[in-house]
This record gives structure tokens, C-alpha cells and sequence, in this order.
């Protein structure tokens, strides 16, 4: 009678169990799963677009050095170029560059460097011959020959007399030559230093630079 009943009780369980299993609403937990599952999809695409998009962000407001170089020529350009040669300064020289023939040797060069004045001379033809826009220190000024890119070229480098910064560079090599824009760059800052130098000669140094 015992072994009868935990029979039966057995079998109750079982169809309890299977009732319950019919009636659990496995459709709704599936269309749930299935819910949630393309919520967090569409949430980590979007996560990542966001980052994709924080990057290149970044990248493009923080510019590698070789792109601040190359992008300089756009901003404010401290040389330039005729139909003879091309020039660039810094804060103390001019270096103008002169593509010449590979057979060119010194020789075949004359350079005359003048206070005011410059005088160069390839082959008995006057590429340079004309009135400095500012004046140099001849004893401090050089040339020589240099290749770029298989070009053979003349390099001449100009002492400027007074060093320059700001808009106060130069804006052409020769008088009468095209002028650069240096009004990007702003005013020149100078200061004055009572303990090395006296206010009449602060003063006669800026009139000199004019």
C-alpha cells in the first residue's frame, strides 16, 4: 500500500511538473532574450561609433609635427620664390637656394656680398643683382653648393645685421621683388633692459630695424 501511494504520488509530481512546463510562457522569455539582446547590440555600436568618432576628433585638433611643418607654409610663410630662385629665414639668416646644372663648380661662381647690396653670378649670367629690402653683415655671409632631391643647387646664406622675429622679417630678398604677408604673425615684443643697455640706445636700435 505504501510503495502504491509513493507511486502515485510520483506520478502527480510528474504531471504537475509537465503542467507546469506547458503552461511556463517560453514564448514571452524568448521574445524577452531576443528584446534585451538587440537593445545591447544597438547600444555597443553605438558606443563604439562614439568612440570611432572621439578619436578621429582628436587626432584632427591634435596634428602630428611633420603636418605642423608641412602646414606652416599655409599659416603664415617666411619665404618665398621667383622665377630664379627660392628663400627662407629664420631669426638671424636668409638662405636663398639656386638650382644650377651639376657641372656648376665654384669657378664658375661670383658672389658679391654687400652691406645693402647682392651680386650673384652663375656662369657669367646675373641670376641675383640688385638692392638687399635690408641690410646684411657681409663678413658673416656665405654660399655653397648643396643637392636636393638630385638637384644641384647654389646655396646662399645672408647675416641679417639686425635679427628679426614677428611681422618684422623679411618680406622680400631684393627691393622690387614679390612681398610675402607677414601680418599673421603680429608685432614684434621688445624689451628693455635697463642693467645692459641705456634707454637713448633701446631707442636707436628700434629706429635702426624700421
Amino acid at each position: 500500500m505504501t510503495s502504491v501511494n509513493a507511486v502515485a504520488a510520483v506520478a502527480s509530481d510528474d504531471s504537475s511538473f509537465s503542467s507546469y512546463w506547458k503552461r511556463f510562457p517560453w514564448r514571452d522569455l524568448w521574445r524577452g532574450v531576443v528584446f534585451w539582446s538587440l537593445i545591447f547590440a544597438i547600444r555597443y555600436v553605438w558606443n563604439l561609433f562614439r568612440q570611432k568618432k572621439r578619436v578621429a576628433s582628436s587626432e584632427k585638433s591634435h596634428p602630428t609635427l611633420e603636418e605642423m611643418v608641412y602646414n606652416q607654409e599655409t599659416i603664415t610663410k617666411l619665404g618665398g620664390r621667383t622665377d630664379k630662385y627660392e628663400w627662407n629665414q629664420n631669426e638671424a639668416e636668409v638662405e636663398i637656394s639656386i638650382p644650377v646644372e651639376m657641372h656648376v663648380k665654384k669657378m664658375h661662381v661670383v658672389v658679391s656680398f654687400a652691406p645693402s647690396s647682392l651680386k650673384v653670378q652663375v656662369e657669367g649670367i646675373n641670376v641675383i643683382d640688385g638692392a638687399l629690402c635690408r641690410r646684411i653683415v657681409p663678413s658673416e655671409s656665405t654660399w655653397s653648393f648643396d643637392e636636393h632631391n638630385g638637384q644641384r643647387v647654389l646655396l646662399v646664406s645672408l647675416f641679417k645685421k639686425h635679427r628679426t622675429t614677428a611681422n618684422q622679417h623679411w618680406d622680400c630678398v631684393c627691393e622690387g621683388d614679390t612681398k610675402i604677408n607677414l601680418s599673421k604673425l603680429g608685432p614684434q615684443i621688445e624689451i628693455f633692459d635697463p642693467s645692459r643697455t641705456r634707454p637713448e640706445e633701446f631707442v636707436s636700435t628700434l629706429r635702426q630695424r624700421k
